[in-house]
Parts: C-alpha cells; sequence; structure tokens
C-alpha cells in the first residue's frame, strides 16, 4: 500500500524544519532556497519530500472522488432506477445529431458511467467525426446492430476498414458528402455480400468537380462500380437513396422498399418498363422521388391492364427532370390513392404543331384520385424563368395542404399560359395569380387561361402590374367561354361570359387608377345585367384605397366592398 503522508498541514508554521513525522507543511516548503540551509541538507529534504507529495496527490484525488460519491449517492437523482436512466440517455441519442450528450453522460458520476458503459443499444448511433472514438462506440455496441451516418469527417479510406468489419452488423448506413467520388468508393468495396439487416442505405453524394463528372461519365459509359452480383438481394432493405450515381437497375436490391430516392439525372434512366416492374415490386412503397432528366425509353404499352402499378400507401410522389409527355406516360400506368402529394419538376415541352406546353396529366385520370376534382388553383413566379403551380383538391387536405406542387420551367409567360393543361382549371372555383415581383414586357394571354376556368367563383390577383386592365377586358368579352380540351375541343357549350359564376374579386397590392376604377364598375354593371352572373364582393389589400365615387356606384350596383389596412398583409385575404 503507497506510504500516504496523515496529514498536510496548510497553515503557516514557525518550526524550523519544513516536515515532521508524516505532516507536511506546504507553505514552509515553499519558502525552502538555496540560502535556507546547507545544500546537503536541502537535497535530504526534497528526497523526503518529494515522494510523499505525490503519493499525496492520488490520496487527494481518490478523497476527492469518495467524497463526491457521497453526494451524489444522496441526490435524488441516483434514486432513479438503471432502467429509467437508460431511457433518459436514450433521448439524449435520439434528440442529438451528434454523440457529445453521451459521452458528456459518461462523465457525470461513476454510477451512470457504468450504466452507460454496459447498456450496448445505446451506442449503436454512430457519427463517424473521429476514428477512435468511431472504434469505441463500435466495441461498446457489443453484438448489437449499429446505425452508421459518415459525411466525410474522416478520409473514406480510413472509415472503409472499419465499415467492412460491421457489415453484418449494419441496420442503416448514411452517406451523405460533397463528391461522387467518396460514394464510387464505398461502392466498388460492399462486395462482402449483402447485409442481412440492413433497413436503410442512403449513399448521397453530389458532382462537386471536373473529376466527379469524368467518374460519372465513365460509369455512365458502362464502368462497374458497385461490385455485386445482378441478383444481390437486401432482404431487410425498406429506405433506399441513391444521389448521383445508382445501382444497376436490373439488380434485385429495388424490392420491398417504403422509400426510394434516386436522384440520377447523369446516369441512364431504366425503361418505362423496367421501372414498373420495380415499383410492383414494392407494393407498401410510401415515398417515390425520381430525378432522370432523360426518357425513359423504351415506354410500357398503353391501355394494357398488365402494366397498371398500384402504391396503395404512397404519401410523397416526386418527379424532376423528365419531359410533360414522359411524365403524363408514366402517371397513366399507376394508381394512386387521394392521399398522395406530387411534386413535379418539368419544362415546356414543344409540340408538333410549333406550340410549347407541359401536359403532366394523363388522358385518363380516373386512378389518380387526387387529380380528378381541383377546387382550388394558384399561379405564381417562381424563380429562373419558372412558373408555379399549387393544386388544391375539393375534398383532401383543405386550403393548406395542396395535393400537387408543379414547377415549370417556361420560355416566356405568354407561352405558359398558352400551355396551362385544362385539366388543372376545369373544375376549380378558386383562381390566384401571383404576378411576378418585376415587370414584365411580354403578353399574357388571359382569353385563354380563363377560357379553361369556366367554374370560377373566385379570382385573386396579387400584384398582378399592368395585366389588372387586361384580366379585367377580358372578363368582359362575351361569346367565347367555353372550356378547351388539350386536343383542341370544347368541352361545354359557350356560357355568356367568361367565368360566367365568377361573384368575387380580390386585389392585393395594386394601383388602383381611374382607369382601373371604370372598369371594375363596368364589369360590375353588365355582370349585374346578365342574369345569374353578378359580381357580388371586391376585396382589396396593400392598395390605394377606391375613391368615394367609385364605392358608392359599387355599391347601388350591389357589390360588397372590404378594404383591408395596407398592413394586414397577403394573408387577409389568401
Amino acid at each position: 500500500m503507497a506510504d500516504y503522508p496523515d496529514s498536510i498541514d496548510l497553515t503557516r508554521t514557525s518550526a524550523s524544519m519544513p516536515t515532521s513525522g508524516h505532516a507536511i507543511r506546504l507553505h514552509d516548503l515553499r519558502q525552502l532556497n538555496l540560502a535556507s540551509m546547507p545544500y546537503g541538507a536541502l537535497c535530504e529534504v526534497i528526497d523526503l519530500c518529494v515522494p510523499r507529495l505525490q503519493n499525496s496527490v492520488g490520496a487527494i484525488t481518490d478523497a476527492v472522488l469518495h467524497l463526491q460519491s457521497l453526494r451524489n449517492a444522496g441526490a435524488r437523482v441516483q434514486r432513479l432506477p438503471p432502467e429509467l436512466l437508460v431511457r433518459i440517455f436514450s433521448y439524449c441519442v435520439w434528440t442529438s445529431r451528434e454523440d457529445r450528450d453521451l459521452i458528456t453522460v459518461t462523465h457525470v458520476c461513476r454510477q451512470w458511467r457504468a450504466i452507460a458503459l454496459n447498456n450496448a443499444t445505446l451506442w449503436t448511433t454512430i457519427f463517424v467525426t473521429d476514428l477512435a472514438k468511431t472504434e469505441a462506440f463500435v466495441q461498446r455496441s457489443k453484438r448489437a446492430l449499429l446505425d452508421v451516418e459518415y459525411r466525410g469527417s474522416i478520409p473514406v479510406r480510413d472509415f472503409m476498414p472499419l465499415l467492412s468489419s460491421v457489415t453484418k452488423r449494419l441496420r442503416s448506413l448514411i452517406v451523405e458528402v460533397d463528391d461522387t467520388m467518396t460514394i464510387g468508393y464505398i461502392m466498388g468495396r460492399f462486395d462482402i455480400g449483402p447485409p442481412p439487416h440492413l433497413e436503410t442505405l442512403h449513399l448521397v453524394g453530389r458532382i462537386g468537380s471536373v473529376s466527379d463528372r469524368q467518374f460519372v461519365k465513365m460509369i455512365r459509359g458502362g464502368m462497374a462500380v458497385f461490385l455485386v452480383h445482378d441478383n444481390i438481394f437486401m432482404p431487410a432493405l425498406r429506405s433506399l437513396r441513391l444521389s448521383p450515381i445508382c445501382v444497376p437497375w436490373q439488380t434485385d436490391i429495388y424490392r420491398r422498399l417504403s422509400v426510394l430516392e434516386l436522384g440520377t439525372p447523369d446516369m441512364v434512366p431504366p425503361s418505362e418498363e423496367r421501372l414498373l416492374e420495380i415499383l410492383r415490386q414494392c407494393p407498401g412503397l410510401e415515398s417515390l422521388r425520381l430525378d432522370f432528366r432523360d426518357q425513359c425509353l423504351p415506354l410500357a404499352p398503353k391501355d394494357d391492364p398488365g402494366w397498371i402499378v398500384s402504391l396503395p400507401l404512397l404519401a410523397t410522389f416526386s418527379i424532376r427532370s423528365l419531359l410533360p409527355t414522359s411524365i403524363a406516360s408514366l402517371l397513366s400506368h399507376l394508381t394512386l390513392p387521394s392521399s398522395t402529394r406530387y411534386e413535379i419538376f418539368t419544362q415546356e415541352q414543344q409540340c408538333t404543331d410549333g406550340s410549347r406546353r407541359y401536359h403532366i396529366f394523363p388522358d385518363d385520370c380516373s386512378r389518380l384520385a387526387g387529380l380528378t376534382d381541383f377546387r382550388k388553383v394558384e399561379l405564381a413566379h417562381g424563380p429562373d424563368g419558372t412558373i408555379v403551380f399549387r393544386l388544391y383538391h375539393r375534398t383532401v387536405g383543405g386550403d393548406v395542404d395542396p395535393v400537387m406542387i408543379l414547377s415549370v420551367t417556361v420560355k416566356s409567360m405568354h407561352s405558359a399560359v398558352q400551355g396551362v393543361p385544362s385539366a388543372m382549371l376545369k373544375t376549380a372555383d378558386t383562381f390566384h395569380v401571383h404576378g411576378s415581383d418585376k415587370r414584365s414586357d411580354a403578353a399574357v394571354d388571359w382569353t385563354n387561361l380563363l377560357y379553361s376556368a369556366p367554374c370560377i367563383r373566385s379570382l385573386c390577383l396579387v400584384r398582378p402590374h399592368q395585366d389588372l386592365s387586361d384580366v379585367l377586358k377580358t372578363l368582359m368579352r362575351p361569346g367565347l367561354g367555353a372550356s378547351i380540351d388539350d386536343d383542341g375541343s370544347q368541352d361545354i357549350a359557350p356560357p355568356t361570359w367568361l367565368c360566367p359564376e365568377l361573384a368575387e374579386l380580390k386585389l392585393v397590392g395594386v394601383l388602383l387608377s381611374g382607369e382601373v376604377e371604370g372598369l371594375v364598375v363596368r364589369f360590375a354593371r353588365e355582370r349585374l345585367q346578365t342574369a345569374n352572373s353578378a359580381f357580388k364582393k371586391l376585396e382589396i389589400a396593400e392598395s390605394s384605397g377606391l375613391s368615394p365615387s367609385c364605392m358608392e356606384w359599387l355599391t347601388e350596383l350591389g357589390v360588397d366592398v372590404v378594404v383591408h389596412p395596407n398592413d394586414s398583409g397577403d394573408d387577409a385575404l389568401l
């Protein structure tokens, strides 16, 4: 047993010797110098005191820990059973994107450290930021299944040997990096057999350099990266995200999935037939996101019941980069519930007649329950030459949850309006149009747009700029309001007026000039004179107020005028 001193006297003493028996007087030791005593005697004191002081460090540390443990043992938190502490520690793991909280727990007290280290499941979520720490987590997790997340904090060549050693224990592997080479490196070394327990596989990178682009080009040209057999099957896999490179389309990895996200616009896409086969193998699919730049050829046969795929649980369906005709063709082969939410990003497509359209809806939408009866449509200018539609179903989602968000890259607003699919506005009774923040010289064909909306009862124009006068003039053109189908045919008989049921006009951020006021009054008067088409309400926000005379004329015509304060914002009307 170490020869610890009995006590350490920290008070000043007048004794000639700084030490006596087992007592060490630290103050007197600090007063020693070469002039205080002969050098030989000084060395004897030093040789006597130094070992005792060194041993005292251990004694003091042991005493401090003992006293702290006594304090901790009496604390109320120490009365919690180990099972409850494990639940609390688990919460630290679930709510943190890093593992610092769990490591901090092990430094609180001996009891907490012992409980944490003896519970393997606490160490199964591994954020790879340091190789030594990762190895410690793997060791402490014992034989439990692992959830590993790698974001490039350490070189992938240092990470892969450790990953290979635990492949059979992987429950999830999430790799999100800023390059493509890392994704290829991991794919190329995933050749030790399919992980039997892997439920989540996310290999997500991006093309961040010339080398990455050349690498993708080589893969597109046929270079094998994923060193596995074509019949690889991961029986537990449910969530698969791949970008910007993918596993060969013919492999069996695309089966029994709940989440499938493929961000591979620079790769050769699967044929439509193969894509439908993949979807058929995933009847429990809940989220589907596809980013294919090329058309999926060859297409599956039309009107063949054998190529209809039902996905009754699909909640999110996102398509990016595909041309409108390809989107319409794919949708024509699917049966989806009304609860599906669509996000579609596409571009105008030139037709044989020279027009530019984006008809993403199939001819028959009866199997797409959410795309058959739109009640409200919002049209807004997006960034970089895009327009964005938000489509709201009549019975599903209400006014806050659009069933579809459609973003289209267009050449001009004129062509954008001409290309609006008739199925989008045919049944809508509410139409919101958000003008661009920048004034445009391109004329909008409001006649064509409003012809496609025969059932509109409420029209809201947000910052329409110079278009407001054109809209009002268009609404006063009688006799041409037939609904025009995508093939140019008329769907219903021409009503007396465009939008004959329009009863409510909302204006946000407009300049109410004398010309505009005159057009509004004229519109209200002409609608009043037409049976069953009275204009009943005008709402204005963030605009210069109506003149008293205009408000009086509208009131006499039976129009309810509501002017919101300028600081009420768009939400006052929207």
